[in-house]
C-alpha cells in the first residue's frame, strides 16, 4: 500500500512538475511576443513622432526663410505662401518674426493666422519679452518646458536669420505640448498608455497604464529632434490590452493539464500572428520602395524641366542683350554722326546736348555687359581647377591699363599660391575688382594698387588694396550689393554691380568677402575662395 502511495504521489508529482513546465514555458513565451509587440509600437510612435516635429521644424525654417525674403517688402510683392501654411500643425500658439535692421516685426497666432499680420505697439509689448529671449539663443534651438500657472506646458522654437547674431533677425514659435503630441499620436498604439517627458517635466500623457505588469511590457526611448531636444517616450499597456493577452486560457493549461493541447494552440496563433505582421511589414516595404522609385522620378523630372527653364532663361538673356545692343549702337552712331555733321548749326547747347546722349548711350551698354556678368556667375557650369592666380591678375592688369590716361598706375602683387577655384569666374572676380581699383585712383597722383594674400582660418585669404577715394566704413555691407555705389559722394562714375559680380563669385566658391577702408584713404577688398577649415 505504502508502495502504491509514493509511487501515485511520484507520478502525480512528476505529471504535476511537468504542467507547471509547460504552463510556465507557454506564458514566458507569451510575455515575450508582447514585449516584442510594445517593442514595435514603442519605435513606431517614436518614428512617427520624430518625423512629424521635423515636418513641424521645416514649416517654420520655410516660414523663416519666406519672411526674410518678403517681409520687408510691400504685401503685394510677396510670393504665394500656400506651400508652408501652419493650419495642419495642431499646438502652434504664436510664431513671431522680428528683423531690427530692416524694421519689419510679425505674428501668426490662432487669432490671425497669417502671415503678414504686423502687430500693434501694444501686441508687441507683451511679445517683447519673448523677443528680448530669443536674442540671447545662439542659433536654432527647442528650448523648454515651461509650465505656466494653469498646469498647461509649453516649449519654444528659436530659429536665426543665416549669419545673424545678437539683434539680427529671429524667429520665435510657441507650441502647446499637449495639444501638439495629441495630435501626432492620436492615432498611434492603439491599447497602449503613452507618455512623453522633457527631463523629468510631463510634455503629454494619453490613456490610462495597467497596474502589475511585466516590466519588459513597459518600453522606454529617447527621440532627438534635429535641434537636439531629447524626450523619453513611454509605452504602457492599459487595461483592456493586458487583459487581452493575460487571459485564463493559460491557467486553463495549469488547471486540467492538457499542456500539449493547449501549447500547440497557442503557438499555432502566436505563429499565424508573427507571419501575419511580417506579411504587413513586407506590404509596407513595397509601399516603401514604391513611393521611393515615384519619388526618385519627380526629383529627376523637376531637374530636367529646371534644366529647360535655364537654358531658356539663358536664350532669352542673350537675345535681350543682343537686341537691345543693336538700336543702341545705332542711337550712338547717329548722334556721332550729328554732332560732326550739324555741330555748327545746332550750336554749343545742341552739342551739349548730344554728347548728352552719347554718354548715356554708352553707360547702358556697360549696364548691359554687366547684367550679362551677373548672368554667366549664375548660371556657368562651376568647374574647380589649378588655377596660376597672380598670372591673371598681371594678364587683367595689363589689359585694362593698356587704354589708361596718366598718371600710370604701379602695380604691386606679392606671393598669390595656386588655387582650386574656376577659370571663369576668378577672371571675372579680378577684372571688376580691378577695374574698381584703377576707376577709384584716377583723382589721386601716385597711384598704386597692391595685390598679395595670407592665411586665414587655414585658407587663403587675398586682398586687392588701392590708394583711391575709399569709402565710409558703415557702407562696407551694403556695398556688395546691386546697384550700390563704392563712394556715397557720386566722385566717380560707376554702376554698382562690379562688387555684386565679386561677391556671388566668392558665394560660388563657398568663400567669403568683406570690405576694409576710410575715406580719402583708399579701399581694401578681401576674399577667400574655399570654406573655412576652422
Amino acid at each position: 500500500m505504502l508502495k502504491r502511495v509514493i509511487t501515485s504521489l511520484l507520478l502525480a508529482g512528476i505529471v504535476a512538475l511537468l504542467t507547471v513546465v509547460t504552463w510556465k514555458a507557454i506564458r514566458d513565451q507569451q510575455r515575450f511576443q508582447v514585449a516584442q509587440i510594445a517593442e514595435a509600437e514603442s519605435y513606431a510612435a517614436r518614428s512617427q513622432l520624430v518625423r512629424n516635429v521635423d515636418t513641424m521644424l521645416r514649416a517654420l525654417g520655410d516660414i523663416k526663410e519666406y519672411w526674410l525674403l518678403h517681409g520687408h517688402l510691400p504685401r503685394e510683392q510677396w510670393a504665394s505662401a500656400a506651400g508652408i501654411e501652419l493650419a495642419i500643425f495642431t499646438g502652434i500658439d504664436l510664431v513671431l518674426w522680428s528683423d531690427p535692421a530692416r524694421g519689419v516685426r510679425y505674428a501668426r497666432s490662432t487669432e490671425n493666422p497669417v502671415l503678414d499680420y504686423r502687430p500693434s505697439d501694444e501686441e508687441w509689448r507683451a511679445m517683447q519679452t519673448l523677443d528680448a529671449k530669443a536674442r540671447l539663443v545662439n542659433g536654432d534651438a527647442i528650448l523648454g518646458p515651461y509650465v505656466d500657472d494653469a498646469g498647461r506646458t509649453t516649449f519654444e522654437i528659436y530659429m536665426a536669420a543665416p549669419g545673424s547674431t545678437g539683434d539680427g533677425a529671429r524667429l520665435v514659435a510657441v507650441v502647446d505640448a499637449a495639444r501638439s503630441f495629441g495630435h501626432w499620436l492620436a492615432d498611434e498604439s492603439p491599447g497602449y498608455a503613452i507618455s512623453v517627458f522633457w527631463n523629468d517635466v510631463l510634455l503629454h500623457k494619453q490613456g490610462k497604464a495597467a497596474i502589475g505588469l511585466p516590466e519588459n511590457w513597459t518600453r522606454k526611448g529617447m527621440i532627438r529632434t534635429s535641434l537636439g531636444a531629447v524626450w523619453r517616450v513611454v509605452h504602457e499597456p492599459t487595461e483592456e490590452l493586458a487583459r487581452a493577452h493575460d487571459g485564463p486560457a493559460i491557467n486553463v493549461v495549469l488547471w486540467t493539464g492538457l499542456a500539449i493541447a493547449m501549447l500547440t494552440g497557442l503557438l499555432g496563433f502566436e505563429n499565424d500572428r508573427a507571419r501575419s505582421r511580417a506579411r504587413e511589414a513586407e506590404a509596407a516595404e513595397r509601399k516603401l520602395a514604391d513611393l521611393n522609385r515615384s519619388l526618385e522620378q519627380q526629383i529627376a523630372d523637376r531637374t530636367s524641366e529646371l534644366a529647360d527653364r535655364t537654358a531658356d532663361l539663358e536664350t532669352i538673356t542673350d537675345s535681350v542683350a543682343h537686341d537691345l545692343r543693336n538700336p543702341l549702337n545705332a542711337i550712338s552712331v547717329n548722334t556721332q554722326l550729328m554732332e560732326q555733321q550739324f555741330g555748327a548749326v545746332i550750336g554749343e547747347e545742341g552739342s551739349a546736348a548730344l554728347k548728352r546722349t552719347s554718354s548715356s548711350v554708352k553707360r547702358m551698354t556697360e549696364i548691359l555687359d554687366r547684367l550679362l556678368g551677373l548672368s554667366v556667375v549664375s548660371q556657368s557650369i562651376f568647374r574647380r581647377q589649378p588655377i596660376n592666380l597672380r598670372e591673371i591678375v598681371v594678364d587683367v592688369f595689363n589689359e585694362l591699363n593698356s587704354t589708361e590716361q596718366a598718371p600710370t598706375i604701379e602695380l604691386i602683387v606679392g606671393d598669390l599660391p595656386r588655387v582650386n577655384a574656376d577659370a571663369v569666374l576668378v577672371r571675372t572676380l579680378i577684372v571688376n575688382l580691378l577695374s574698381n581699383a584703377i576707376k577709384y585712383t584716377r583723382e589721386k597722383r601716385n597711384r598704386c594698387i597692391e595685390v598679395e594674400s595670407d592665411t586665414l582660418d587655414g585658407v587663403s585669404c587675398y586682398c586687392v588694396r588701392d590708394n583711391g577715394i575709399g569709402f565710409d566704413p558703415g557702407s562696407a555691407e551694403r556695398m556688395f550689393r546691386a546697384f550700390e555705389r563704392l563712394d556715397s559722394n557720386g566722385e566717380s562714375d560707376g554702376l554698382g554691380l562690379g562688387l555684386d559680380i565679386v561677391a556671388r563669385v566668392v558665394r560660388r566658391h563657398d568663400g567669403r568677402i568683406w570690405a576694409e577702408g576710410k575715406p580719402g584713404e583708399g579701399a581694401s577688398i578681401y576674399f577667400t575662395l574655399e570654406p573655412s577649415r576652422l
